[in-house]
C-alpha cells in the first residue's frame, strides 16, 4: 500500500517533541493519522506520570489534539504494573532469584519491560502502519537507532529542534506544565534518573507518591541511585526542613524585636 494512504500513527508521550510531531503531520497533510498513548501504571491507583502531566494528557492535550488537529488517541494499558514488576522474581541473569528492585540507573526496566513490550504487541495487530517518531533534529543519537522502514522523523524531515518543537506547543497551547526552570524533559516520577531539587520538589508536593517510593526502597535488593537510597534522601531533606525552619524562626525573632524597639521609640518621642 502507498504510504500516503497507510495509517500514520503518533507514538505520543505528551511531551513537547511527540506533540510538536502530532501538529507537524496535520500541518503537512498527512493522512489517517492519529495518536498511540501507553498509559503505564505504578499501581492500581497511580500511574508513571507526575500528576499534572497525567492531567494535562486526559484534559488538555487529548481533547485538543482531536477537536482542533482532527487527531484522535488510542490509549492502550499493559496489565503488569511498576509494582508488579519491581516484586517479580528474577528468573534469569546475574542477580536470578532477586526481585528487580528499582529500575536501572543506565537501563530502565519500565521502558522495555512494560511499556514497549505493550507497544510492540499493538503493532503485532496494526501491521499496515507508519509510525511517526518525534525525534528532534539535534537529537542525533536518537535519530541513527529509530532511521529505519517504517518510521517517518518528522521533526527531522523539517529540521525542527527541541527548542522549536518547544515553542510549537506553547503557540498551540499544548505545553505540558512539568517543563519548568527545574525540570526540562517528561518522565516516571520516580525515575532514579531525576536530580535532587526534583526529588525535593516531589516529595513536597506530593508526600503520598514519596512514601510509596520510601516504601519500595525498603524492599529493594539495589539502592535506588548508585549508592544513595531514597531513605538518604529523606534523612537529608528532613535536616534541611529542621534548618530552614531554625532561621525562619530566628529571623521571626529579630522581626519582632525590632518592632518592640521601633515601638518604644515613638513612645519616648511622645513623652519629649
Amino acid at each position: 500500500m502507498v504510504e500516503e494512504q497507510r495509517r500514520h500513527i503518533i507514538s505520543c508521550s505528551f511531551g513537547k517533541d511527540s506533540i510538536a510531531a502530532a501538529i507537524i503531520s496535520k500541518e503537512m497533510k498527512l493522512k489517517n493519522v492519529s495518536a498511540l498513548y501507553c498509559r503505564v501504571m505504578f499501581d492500581d491507583r497511580y500511574s508513571i506520570e507526575l500528576p499534572e502531566q497525567e492531567e494535562f494528557i486526559f484534559e488538555k492535550a487529548i481533547p485538543t489534539l482531536k477537536n482542533v488537529y482532527g487527531i484522535e488517541t488510542e490509549i492502550i494499558t499493559p496489565k503488569e504494573t511498576v509494582v508488579d514488576r519491581f516484586y517479580r522474581e528474577r528468573k534469569k541473569g546475574k542477580y536470578i532469584g532477586e526481585i528487580y528492585g528499582w529500575p536501572g540507573f543506565r537501563g530502565c526496566w519500565v521502558s522495555k519491560n512494560i511499556k514497549l513490550r505493550e507497544i510492540n504487541e499493538w503493532k503485532k495487530n496494526n501491521r499496515d502502519i507508519v509510525e511517526v517518531v518525534g525525534i528532534a533534529a539535534d537529537e542525533n543519537d536518537r535519530q541513527e537507532r529509530d532511521t529505519v522502514q517504517g518510521k517517518r522523523l518528522i521533526l527531522c524531515e523539517n529540521g525542527i529542534t527541541e527548542k522549536k518543537a518547544l515553542i510549537i506547543c506553547k503557540n498551540a497551547g499544548l505545553l505540558s506544565p512539568i517543563y519548568s526552570i527545574k525540570r526540562q524533559r517528561t518522565g516516571c516520577w520516580f525515575c532514579p534518573c531525576q536530580r535532587t531539587d526534583q526529588l525535593k520538589e516531589l516529595r513536597e508536593k506530593y508526600p503520598d507518591l514519596w512514601d510509596k517510593m520510601l516504601q519500595l526502597d525498603r524492599d529493594s535488593p539495589f539502592s535506588f541511585k548508585p549508592k544513595m537510597t531514597v531513605k538518604k534522601y529523606e534523612e537529608m531533606f528532613k535536616l534541611q526542613d529542621e534548618e530552614e525552619k531554625f532561621w525562619d524562626m530566628l529571623s521571626e525573632g529579630r522581626d519582632n524585636r525590632r518592632g518592640r524597639h521601633q515601638g518604644q521609640k515613638g513612645k519616648d518621642h511622645k513623652i519629649i
